[in-house]
């Protein structure tokens, strides 16, 4: 019996019939004292990416070794090497927002580094730490063989009339760099929403910023459905855990004793999410906090995350909630620079 079928050729999304730029790698990895290895959620899933080539064409544009460097910086500017050798870019992926940006930032402030790179097919960062010299020619090679002489010449008029002359006029600059692209994919609710008005800065506004799931390490929690309206909601995935859900009053406090099941949530309101494993039957408080958006008559909650339990500045019982400073930040957005830090200011105290 068949239960599906792929969709015909023009209902393909055109971002998934184009090249890919992935922005990941390996961290490192250690063990408890019992010898059980410890790693991040996202370097777990390399090891079957890596072998992805086996089976079908990849379409990733950074070769697999990339993958392999376990420093942030490094393996993001040699990624964006092989990513500036195509045009036909049709998305962008990553774990979280500020890789993106940071994928822009190091266009901006190397891009001459990043020219002569693809000249020379070579890399002014250092890789000895991670790759063999072996792996290294072979994606010095790599480079050579994907990159051309007119491509060269064009990024080299697009990052001059954007930086030359110590000026910065990167608004847009995917458009140029990256015609068709059409998705960044990553995580962006909570606290990675003050990310987003930097990230628009760098892209058209025909590109969609998609924040794809919502999960953590004891299940998958929910699915964006709805890219072209909300960047970061999420419907529930009910069959996946079975959900509680504890609300917070117009004070700010948790109501434990009120904890409430799907059919009692309520729109516009917070609650924190309490899930049961399937497996096991673990019982966990996430300590996220979640607004429900829509109660749809047919499907599941319409959610997106609000930020952390106990994330709120209260410095004289005024509890100001981590959404409501990301709200503040992003209303002056106009009138700040595109990056900025946020610190608080220390005296030192005489006597």
């Amino acid at each position: 019996k068949i239960i599906s079928r792929a969709p015909p050729g023009n209902m393909v999304p055109p971002f998934l019939t184009r090249p890919i730029l992935l922005l990941v790698h390996m961290h490192s990895s250690c063990n408890t004292p019992g010898g059980t290895p410890i790693i991040p959620g996202g370097s777990s899933q390399l090891p079957g990416m890596l072998k992805m080539d086996e089976f079908f064409p990849s379409p990733f544009v950074a070769p697999k070794s990339t993958y392999l460097i376990q420093d942030h910086r490094t393996a993001t500017y040699v990624q964006t090497l092989f990513g500036l050798t195509n045009s036909n870019l049709g998305s962008i992926m990553c774990g979280f927002i500020n890789v993106i940006i940071s994928l822009f930032q190091i266009i901006s402030k190397e891009w001459k580094s990043l020219l002569h790179d693809l000249q020379h097919a070579s890399f002014s960062v250092e890789l000895d730490n991670w790759l063999s010299k072996e792996q290294q020619n072979e994606l010095s090679n790599q480079l050579k063989d994907s990159i051309t002489q007119e491509r060269i010449d064009e990024l080299s008029i697009i990052f001059n009339d954007c930086y030359g002359d110590n000026e910065c006029n990167d608004v847009d600059i995917s458009s140029k760099i990256w015609p068709k692209l059409s998705l960044t994919s990553c995580m962006c609710g909570g606290s990675h929403q003050s990310f987003i008005p930097q990230l628009k800065h760098y892209l058209s506004e025909n590109v969609i910023i998609y924040s794809p799931v919502y999960a953590c390490s004891e299940s998958l929690i929910g699915i964006n459905k709805f890219p072209r309206k909300y960047i970061s909601a999420y419907e529930l995935l009910l069959p996946a855990v079975y959900f509680e859900f504890i609300p917070m009053n117009n004070e700010g406090n948790l109501e434990i004793d009120n904890i409430c099941g799907v059919n009692n949530l309520s729109v516009n309101s917070i609650y924190e999410i309490v899930i049961t494993t399937m497996n096991g039957f673990y019982r966990y408080r996430l300590g996220d906090l979640i607004r429900v958006l829509e109660l749809p008559e047919n499907s599941s909650p319409v959610i997106e995350l609000e930020g952390r339990v106990n994330s709120n500045v209260s410095l004289f019982g005024e509890k100001v909630s981590e959404h409501e400073v990301l709200q503040a930040i992003q209303s002056i957005w106009n009138s700040i620079k595109p990056n900025y830090t946020i610190s608080a200011k220390l005296e030192d105290s005489q006597g």
